[in-house]
């Protein structure tokens, strides 16, 4: 089984104040990865690396400096300045009422919910002991209730960078299935604690969810509920980074991605299914063959995900930094380093090439290979390749299903994916692309598709 990548959730606030955990984390988390870099191409970057480390050191040294407020130059704060105005956090340092990039610090967040019946109006304040989030509900006849949420144990609230990113505290997830009537979900994420947690522990997720509605006028948490391995048993948390509204009622955290030795990619696929009457979110596997299109569909997008991965975003095995082949540019001032792959399952491109095939038709295969940065070559009986990668467009978020229609050997699916703004929110729906999969004896075929998240 492949293990997924795990990536580390850090709020923009604690960055902006310097907290003293967050800095020392993050450069210690930027130092490792930029030695196994250098440990890595020590052969052609041993010249360059050590001064970059250099210099990040001096800078957030420079940055831990001002978190203590001994810099006169910094005017966010003074050391002088009354206690009265800082709030404190168990998972950072005081935190100063002005934002030291100018920005006002989050202080409110208002927005209209609507629980299928009825409308309300809440909004959302942090405690004056910055442990918990107050959520002030007020129905069409001007009731007024109050809601405390506080972080699971070992994780810490995510408080927007500024009042700018006040939206960021929670997402509304809104029904944009169809036009009925929703009971709409409010959901609340919350980062591992710095200082307080082993992130070498691969049983955490950095990033975990809780999800809130209204249930006769007042707000309330949703029962989180898993049913994976047959019995119920309570979740405090839901774990995934990431969750796509697929049915009225129902999430769908990524599918899980299993690649064992000698057998093609394989997706299973879980939902959380939302009863807005018992406030409860049951997380269970749902049958992904293609006699249940939907997430037959999804199944097939994220292993077709996962193999194209290596013409994108992702490289394949190399072990040794040093067997490397120097081919200068053709004008002889800059050369490419194409290093060995470390595979056995990929001896040579045609091998790679083959693989390929048993997940895309030969259109796709061949626009693979001619767009990969990786720019997979033979080199002495041997498959070589850069330690390149291409970019993501961050401004496109999560990928949907519409859509499908039968067809006589396959299925094409309609998508729409989601539109971010420059802060990260969510903007517009934009068509995702058309995904034709035809089924094989060894499983399917995408004759149309575009890799995305």
């Amino acid at each position: 089984m492949r293990k997924q990548g795990r990536g580390l959730w850090l709020n923009p606030l604690t960055i902006d104040n310097c907290n003293r955990n967050v800095i020392e984390l993050f450069l210690r988390n930027w130092y490792n990865d930029r030695i196994n870099e250098y440990e890595m191409r020590r052969s052609v970057l041993k010249k360059k690396v050590l001064p970059i480390i250099c210099l990040i050191l001096l800078t957030f040294a420079g940055c831990q400096a001002d978190s203590d407020y001994g810099d006169e130059g910094h005017a966010a704060f003074s050391q002088t300045q009354s206690q009265e105005n800082i709030v404190q956090s168990p998972s950072r340092t005081a935190l100063p009422t002005e934002s030291p990039n100018g920005h006002e610090p989050f202080t409110s967040f208002t927005f209209k919910y609507n629980d299928g019946e009825d409308k309300y109006i809440v909004t959302i304040t942090q405690s004056d002991d910055g442990k918990s989030l107050m959520m002030n509900i007020e129905d069409n006849s001007f009731n007024l209730s109050d809601f405390f949420i506080t972080a699971p144990v070992g994780y810490a609230l995510n408080i927007p960078a500024s009042s700018a990113l006040a939206y960021e505290i929670c997402e509304v997830i809104q029904n944009t299935i169809d036009d009925t009537p929703f009971t709409e979900i409010l959901q609340f994420e919350f980062g591992l604690e710095f200082g307080l947690n082993d992130y070498s522990d691969d049983s955490q997720s950095p990033l975990v969810k809780k999800f809130y509605a209204v249930r006769n006028g007042q707000m309330q948490e949703i029962k989180l509920i898993d049913k994976t391995d047959g019995t119920a048993r309570a979740l405090p948390y839901a774990p995934e980074e990431t969750l796509r509204h697929t049915e009225l009622n129902v999430l769908m955290p990524e599918p899980r991605i299993f690649e064992e030795e000698g057998e093609r990619i394989r997706a299973e696929v879980e939902v959380y299914r939302f009863n807005p009457s018992s406030l409860t979110m049951v997380k269970e596997p749902v049958d992904s063959s293609a006699e249940n299109p939907l997430y037959y569909g999804y199944a097939c997008h994220s292993a077709a995900n996962e193999a194209y991965r290596y013409f994108a975003q992702s490289n394949l095995t190399i072990s040794d930094w040093d067997d490397y082949v120097e081919i200068p540019f053709p004008d002889a001032e800059q050369s490419s380093f194409f290093y060995r792959v470390d595979d056995p399952r990929f001896p040579n491109v045609e091998a790679l090439r083959n693989y390929a095939r048993s997940y895309f038709s030969e259109n796709i295969v061949e626009t693979m290979f001619l767009t990969a940065p990786q720019r997979y070559r033979d080199i002495n009986g041997a498959l070589y390749t850069l330690y390149e990668s291409r970019k993501l467009n961050p401004l496109l978020g999560r990928l949907t299903i519409t859509g499908w229609v039968q067809e006589e050997d396959g299925i094409t699916y309609y998508t729409r994916q989601e539109k971010l703004d420059e802060s990260g929110g969510f903007s517009e729906f934009v068509d995702g692309g058309d995904f034709t999969v035809i089924q094989t004896p060894e499983g399917f075929l995408a004759t149309q598709y575009r890799f995305s998240r």
